[in-house]
């Protein structure tokens, strides 16, 4: 088993600008939204972020699609999921599941419908899930209610215009820590293995021992969802148990990202390329932070929104 250091060391060379294996984007950020998401500095501040996107967010386009709430996909109260799919149907279509973020203890896929609107309206069936919280639901639920949205997902995305065999899974800061649990751990799969195209990993976090915030005391985020106890942390880490099949994976990050996301993607990189003797896709958003990076979809700025649409339709 590699060491702790070891692999934060190769997460650090990762961020070096000689690593070949990344790609930056382009900026297509307007420069006035830009110069306040900076002025925040490299922090989560949902709230912040979210003023600064409010009137863009309030004229994005949603024509052309047709939306269904809340179709339950298990017997807790949250376990909802939201289908976005284009009016016009677009026959065995892409399909996009999105996993939100909310430091494991909050968030909602009411937040995030820019990404189904966008999705649908550029030919993609959209699945947008809420999953069990912490601290009432610790570790493993978020792994396991993914795992359950991807099964819905397979037997009812046909009847909605959607290829069940063309499914991507997308997640966000802990929605992409619950992704990639689901992705790259065998415990976690249905014997016929992930049923995925594909996965997209955005600024999560893979293992709690890498996160400062994680062996706090109990209503600490992380340690909520991972618990306290850090002799617990190497069981419940995906790099640590990454033994699913290999999956085609683009993981990003973006310019003004918490040091603790950019060890992570960085180590999630070096375990990936190891283990399957290939790397996977990496992306930086330049002119983002955390919370802007999943905003700026469907605002007319396609900065993150073309290279993440890009990459689903060529699974």
């Amino acid at each position: 088993m590699k060491t702790l250091t070891l692999r934060i060391l190769a997460a650090v060379l990762f961020l070096t600008p000689a690593n070949p294996g990344s790609a930056q984007t382009a900026p297509g950020v307007p420069p006035a939204i830009w110069a306040q998401v900076e002025a925040l500095g490299p922090v989560v501040d949902t709230a912040g972020v979210g003023k600064i996107y409010a009137q863009l967010r309030a004229q994005m386009p949603t024509d052309g699609v047709k939306k269904t709430a809340n179709i339950a996909y298990g017997s807790a109260e949250i376990q909802k999921l939201d289908l976005y799919e284009p009016a016009t149907p677009v026959a065995k279509a892409p399909v996009l599941i999105f996993i939100h973020g909310g430091a494991f203890v909050g968030g909602s896929k009411n937040s995030y419908d820019n990404i189904g609107y966008y999705m649908a309206r550029h030919g993609v069936v959209a699945v947008l899930g809420d999953y069990r919280l912490a601290p009432a639901n610790s570790w493993p639920a978020g792994a396991q209610d993914v795992g359950s949205i991807v099964a819905w997902t397979r037997a009812n995305v046909a009847a909605h215009g959607g290829d069940p065999a063309k499914i991507v899974l997308f997640g966000h800061s802990a929605g992409a820590s619950h992704v990639a649990a689901y992705a790259f751990e065998k415990r976690f799969q249905p014997a016929s293995g992930s049923g995925l195209a594909g996965v997209i990993l955005g600024s999560g976090l893979y293992d709690p021992s890498l996160d400062p915030l994680t062996p706090g005391p109990p209503n600490a985020p992380d340690a909520a969802y991972y618990g306290a106890d850090p002799k617990t942390y190497a069981s419940r880490s995906t790099l640590l148990h990454a033994d699913a099949a290999k999956i085609p994976t683009l993981i990003f990050e973006v310019e003004l990202d918490p040091l603790p996301m950019l060890i992570s993607n960085g180590t999630l990189y070096s375990e990936l390329c190891h283990r399957d003797n290939q790397c996977p896709l990496m992306y930086r958003f330049l002119m983002h932070d955390h919370i802007s990076a999943p905003a700026a979809i469907n605002t007319g700025d396609e900065s993150v929104s073309t290279p993440l649409l890009d990459y689903i339709k060529a699974r």
